[in-house]
């Protein structure tokens, strides 16, 4: 499906591409803006990996565009792709986390709507762009790793655990009102990742708002 093609361009290219770090905007050398230079290079700021996102998604068939803005106070790029008849903001570059120096690929901006991403993101207003407001193929609702505050979380973090047994990471989006040590706590008694047979005394992970990533 175009989704299935979607999820495994962006997560190849996130895991591909190292972001190009400088001190001054105004000297990025100009080849770190484009694809080539995150597809071949394998290092590129924002908008190389939104070229290249775009020029991967245009070559499976799939329409995507991408836009300008601000995130924080920082000029960034990012795209918008249409999956089935909706928009959807997706945003490779925020999609990276390094931890230990490992990376991992998260989906915190993988298939948003405007009303999710303006919370850190904003568009550029001199443009026009669709607008997105469907969650029928976010990246958590669709594939059931949001935890409702009504959810039995016994239950619900076993069935993710088991749907992403492939994956190297565990991920997952919270309700804003859980404590995110309540989750760990049912963590250990899974004993997820081996964690309490294995004797450990603590679990790692990173956290963007209310997505989390447990390493395995």
């Amino acid at each position: 499906t175009d989704y299935e093609k979607e999820i495994a361009i962006h997560d190849a290219l996130v895991n591909h591409v190292k972001y190009y770090e400088y001190e001054d905007i105004n000297q990025i050398p100009p080849i770190k803006h484009t694809a080539y230079a995150a597809l071949v290079e394998g290092e590129a700021v924002c908008d190389g990996y939104a070229n290249a996102l775009k020029l991967l998604l245009d070559k499976v068939g799939i329409e995507n565009i991408v836009v300008g803005g601000m995130a924080g106070n920082v000029a960034h790029a990012w795209n918008i792709v249409k999956i089935g008849n909706e928009y959807y903001n997706v945003d490779a570059t925020s999609n990276k986390v390094e931890e230990d120096y490992k990376t991992y690929v998260m989906h915190k901006y993988f298939n948003v709507t405007d009303e999710s991403i303006k919370n850190s993101h904003s568009l550029d207003s001199t443009f026009t762009y669709p607008e997105c407001t469907s969650t029928e193929y976010d990246y958590y609702l669709s594939n059931g790793f949001y935890v409702y505050y009504e959810d039995n979380l016994e239950d619900k973090l076993s069935q993710i655990i088991k749907k992403q047994q492939t994956t190297n990471t565990l991920e997952v989006k919270l309700d804003d009102r859980y404590y995110v040590q309540t989750i760990i706590d049912m963590l250990y008694d899974l004993n997820f990742n081996n964690w309490r047979s294995s004797g450990k005394t603590k679990i790692t992970y990173s956290r963007t708002d209310n997505v989390y990533v447990f390493p395995k």
